[in-house]
């Protein structure tokens, strides 16, 4: 008897799996909170990868994908709250470098020519997954204030390392940054504010409004 089963053909859906199966976060020492932006990075990325052509469709991209991901992320978010001290595990972009462990090996890539590296593969279609859901929350006009901020010369660190209190300052200095973080309908604690500040800035990059360096684990963001 063989039995045919179909993934996710709508995002929410594949959000509902991941949380129904993902391994529980209420026996942890801090509070987890996942904003649903980076829950949506996350499921768009496996629907990159289920219609990529630099991926064998044969061997599918099954929704354990996402779940590994979701796990990888909130794990990468729990040692940095850890070690920071705070009392929330809120993950942000500078965690989606953990989806590389996670997400590789559970992929087969179609190896057509020239070897491809699966760590390259990954990034961009966490890129593309990033744009479309930053697309979902903003236009680029809504953000011209902080385009001109960057424009004038200043930049911006940012790490997975660094606590959420650090980036409070860049909120208040950066023109129209708090009106952005509120479009997101996420809470003001310093953890998920941190996380919408890094989202925001990553979508501009994407978009060519900002550029990108980094160097040792930290980023800058500028022009």
């Amino acid at each position: 008897m063989q039995i045919r089963t179909h993934y996710p053909k709508k995002i929410e859906d594949e959000l509902d799996i991941m949380e129904q199966e993902s391994a529980p976060t209420d026996n942890r020492s801090r509070k987890v909170e996942v904003p649903r932006f980076m829950k949506e990075v996350l499921a768009h990325l496996t629907f990159e990868a289920r219609k990529s052509n630099e991926i064998n469709q044969s061997s599918g991209v099954s929704v354990r994908v996402t779940i590994n991901n979701y796990e990888s992320l909130i794990s990468n978010a729990e040692k940095r709250a850890l070690r920071c001290k705070e009392n929330e595990i809120v993950p942000r972009i500078s965690d989606l470098h953990a989806l590389m462990a996670s997400t590789n090996g559970k992929i087969e890539m179609e190896y057509v020519g020239e070897d491809k590296k699966e760590d390259e593969l990954v990034e961009k279609l966490l890129n593309r997954s990033l744009i479309k859901v930053f697309d979902q929350y903003f236009s680029l006009n809504s953000l011209q204030k902080v385009v001109e901020y960057f424009n004038s010369g200043w930049g911006v660190e940012v790490s997975d390392q660094m606590a959420s209190q650090d980036y409070l300052e860049g909120i208040k200095e950066i023109p129209g940054l708090k009106e952005a973080i509120k479009t997101l309908g996420i809470g003001e604690s310093p953890t998920l504010m941190a996380s919408a500040t890094e989202f925001v800035l990553e979508g501009l990059h994407l978009h060519q409004k900002l550029n990108k360096e980094m160097e040792g684990g930290r980023v800058t963001y500028g022009k």
